[in-house]
């Protein structure tokens, strides 16, 4: 029968509980309240006699902590006592801090280093959120926690970044289910936040508006422009990051991997982006970067992040008229603060030659292989886009760096 003790020396309540084969188990709760420390005695025995699974034990630790008064420690050192004592093995356990750290690591040497860097953020993101509570075992993180954490990164970022840091803690919590370390994953019955109705994202520019950004723009962004357009809309710090080893004029190509994808891109030059990187001051060594300011923005940012470039074609657009100037004065939001999105930025370009390639008549593997998204009919025929094919369909878009055609005059109906 299960009973309390106290030693006379001692200001808490041990408890002494039966286990199903008779032995007797005497603990100290470290309770100084005679009935929470009873209670817990009287769970304790039911369980030892009923039998423990893990997932079981785990959820008794929660209900030891938060109905009879344990700390939580206290309570999942009782608990693991009890499983061993049951089955003979350990009861797996971790903080918070530990797996995610463990986790990272793991992961870092599994992933493309973009994939890491951004399994990293979230795991930052999560830790500062729980605060004191990342010592906590990861078992007892709940629902609410995860909630109130998506709710509290979405005060500071866009919809689409928290749901990208909730789908990282997702993937965190399963690899957790499969090492035991909690018994359910509570991140995956967390819904991802819906865009806002009245949003506008990136839209494609039109012809007239890059003609004129292009009249504007110095040599090594109209480079880049070019490039950014001709090559597929490719991102900005691809397009940075480019070599001569990457821009082979001889073979007429494009080939490197995709910092976000770790994607390997062969995409031919049209005769127009041929002409224009020829026209660049080359260099010998084949690692020398094929837009030298760009690069060198690059290399003097935190982990080669593309925010100056982006700032310096936001300066372009607002001298073109097509955006506002940016205000340096204090949001109060800090720098980890909500970013405000812009109808226009470098990467409209990957929706301009969506759109103008589809609207040419290119078929959707094929402007999929080029801009380097995962084809959905690709992967489903496993067809090759060779080449010739990508360089057929890219020959078909509007050359800008010449005189756009002048539209042909309306026709008019003879006189009686």
């Amino acid at each position: 029968m299960a009973s309390v003790w106290k030693h006379p020396k001692s200001k808490y309540w041990s408890v002494c509980y039966t286990l199903a084969d008779g032995r007797r188990v005497k603990e100290s709760a470290k309770l100084t309240s005679r009935s929470m420390a009873e209670r817990v005695a009287a769970v304790l025995e039911t369980e030892a006699r009923a039998g423990l699974s893990e997932r079981d034990a785990r959820a008794l630790a929660e209900r030891l902590h938060e109905r009879c008064g344990l700390n939580e420690p206290r309570a999942r050192e009782l608990v693991a006592r009890l499983y061993e004592r049951l089955g003979g093995r350990s009861l797996a356990r971790a903080t918070v801090t530990e797996f995610f750290e463990r986790w990272l690591a793991r992961k870092k040497v599994e992933v493309a280093p973009a994939t890491a860097r951004k399994y990293a953020e979230a795991k930052t993101h999560f830790l500062s959120h729980l605060g004191g509570a990342a010592s906590r075992d990861i078992a007892a993180i709940t629902r609410r926690d995860i909630a109130a954490f998506r709710d509290d990164l979405a005060t500071r970022l866009a919809v689409g970044s928290v749901n990208v840091a909730l789908k990282i803690v997702r993937i965190a919590f399963e690899d957790a289910l499969k090492e035991k370390l909690v018994g359910t994953n509570e991140a995956k019955t967390i819904p991802v936040l819906k865009a806002s109705a009245g949003k506008t994202g990136r839209r494609p520019f039109t012809e007239k508006e890059l003609r004129l950004i292009l009249d504007l723009a110095s040599t090594e962004w109209r480079a880049m422009i070019l490039t950014g357009f001709y090559g597929g809309g490719q991102r900005l710090g691809d397009i940075a990051r480019l070599t001569w080893q990457n821009a082979d004029l001889a073979r007429e190509e494009l080939r490197f991997i995709t910092r976000k994808t770790g994607r390997t891109q062969n995409i031919p030059m049209v005769p127009v982006l041929h002409q224009c990187l020829a026209a660049l001051p080359s260099s010998d060594d084949p690692k020398a970067p094929v837009f030298p300011h760009a690069a060198a923005l690059l290399r003097a940012s935190k982990d080669e992040h593309v925010g100056s470039l982006s700032n310096e074609f936001h300066e372009l657009l607002v001298e073109a008229g097509l955006a506002q100037s940016r205000s340096h004065k204090g949001t109060g939001k800090g720098r980890g603060g909500r970013r405000e999105i812009g109808e226009l930025g470098f990467h409209s370009l990957r929706h301009t030659f969506t759109s103008w390639a589809k609207s040419s008549g290119i078929g959707s593997a094929i402007v999929q292989d080029i801009v380097g998204h995962d084809s959905a009919a690709v992967s489903a025929n496993y067809t090759h886009i060779d080449d010739a094919t990508k360089r057929a369909a890219l020959v078909g878009l509007p050359d800008l760096t010449k005189p756009p055609k002048a539209a042909k005059p309306a026709s008019v109906a003879p006189e009686e």
